[in-house]
């Protein structure tokens, strides 16, 4: 097949775009259609995947996934060995793009990797960042080398600006969420990856996340939702440039959203972010009817909608309506795997008001009698 169409970035950047306004099943449906023959559809497919294994941590979907990645770093590998002439810009281009993926692949694998949660998976996950760190820095070293060589006016010519900045646009979100991610780690884990030559500069990485969220870049949507989980969740709280408040964090957040909500709509995570932002600002109507949104939206997700529940019960016990947080908590408690005890302690703990005094007496001794 050409190496045009195994490269062409329309059906991937449509899938993704299709993720967060249509929801997961129809993205993945238009995108396994056309699996294996198109690099940026597999590596786009593999987002997908990688996504609904870290919000459901079904060892089934991890090991698949998993697997998968493997399959489209081993057939990007194969595809460099078909390109022609590399003294060719075009050729080069290919090249470049073919190797992002193939840095993306692993990239995804050290994510899903360091969920096992274990020493040889940290291990194992680190050496895999650390190996598509240095994909994605040879890369952008190759396109520095490239643009200096480029004549100032050639701007429509085969070795134009244009034919690389496409490439850039899909290094930056992997360059970006590396660097991203090592600026976040505690010290001792920092200093240990240090040993390894392994260091990550939190604004280049936020540069990059923002060059490649307004780009044309199938991974536009990834990387605004980066940055909104950085500057709306991540920033409160690690405690990151916040000595005078959360203001500026917020603002930034909100423009993200803002945007992210021009062009994918009333899309339920981006919807969750809104709600987040807004609790940060004490506007618990604002956010309850964000959460809302996003739990009840037909392309909603369960974990989704689930996260949301969390975040309304919350905000109905913050203002004291117990009645309404009970069946929330409770409906947690039901249905997700993830701390239903905790949950139901929750439900307990908010339903205790609403019993008349004798009776939360008489529950208090049957309690200690346990």
């Amino acid at each position: 097949m050409d190496i045009d169409r195994k490269l062409d970035p329309t059906v991937a950047r449509e899938g993704l775009t299709l993720l967060f306004r249509s929801g997961v099943e129809e993205a993945e449906a238009l995108l396994a259609k056309n699996s294996g023959t198109n690099a940026q559809i597999d590596c786009a497919l593999a987002y997908i995947k990688v996504v609904q294994c870290l919000l459901s941590w079904e060892t089934d979907a991890m090991d698949a996934a998993m697997e998968f990645l493997k399959q489209v770093e081993s057939r990007c590998s194969a595809s460099e060995s078909m390109l022609p002439n590399l003294s060719s810009s075009k050729s080069t281009q290919q090249l470049l793009l073919l190797r992002v993926i193939g840095g993306d692949c692993q990239l995804l694998r050290a994510l899903l990797t360091f969920t096992k949660l274990t020493i040889a998976g940290y291990v194992r996950g680190g050496l895999l960042l650390r190996s598509a760190s240095k994909v994605y820095k040879k890369i952008y070293k190759e396109l520095d080398r490239l643009d200096s060589q480029t004549p100032v006016n050639d701007t429509a010519g085969e070795g134009g600006p244009g034919m690389y900045s496409s490439v850039r646009a899909a290094c930056s979100l992997g360059f970006g969420i590396v660097n991203l991610a090592m600026s976040l780690m505690p010290d001792k884990a920092l200093s240990l990856m240090k040993f390894f030559g392994f260091t990550g500069e939190r604004q280049a990485g936020l540069d990059a996340l923002a060059f490649s969220s307004t780009s044309e870049d199938m991974r536009a949507p990834v990387a605004m939702l980066s940055l909104a989980w950085f500057h709306g969740i991540g920033r409160p709280l690690l405690g990151i440039d916040v000595r005078e408040g959360y203001t500026d964090a917020i603002d930034r957040a909100q423009r993200i959203i803002k945007q992210a909500q021009t062009e994918y709509g009333d899309a339920p995570i981006f919807s969750y972010f809104k709600g987040r932002t807004a609790y940060l600002t004490n506007d618990t109507e604002e956010a309850m009817v964000a959460f809302k949104g996003a739990a009840t939206h037909p392309s909603a997700i369960k974990e989704m909608s689930q996260l949301c529940m969390y975040e309304m019960g919350f905000i109905n016990v913050i203002n004291r309506d117990f009645g309404s947080a009970v069946p929330l908590f409770e409906k947690l408690c039901q249905e997700t795997r993830w701390s239903p005890g905790f949950y139901g302690y929750l439900a307990a703990c908010e339903f205790l008001p609403s019993i008349p005094v004798d009776r939360t007496v008489f529950l208090k001794s049957c309690v200690w009698s346990l």
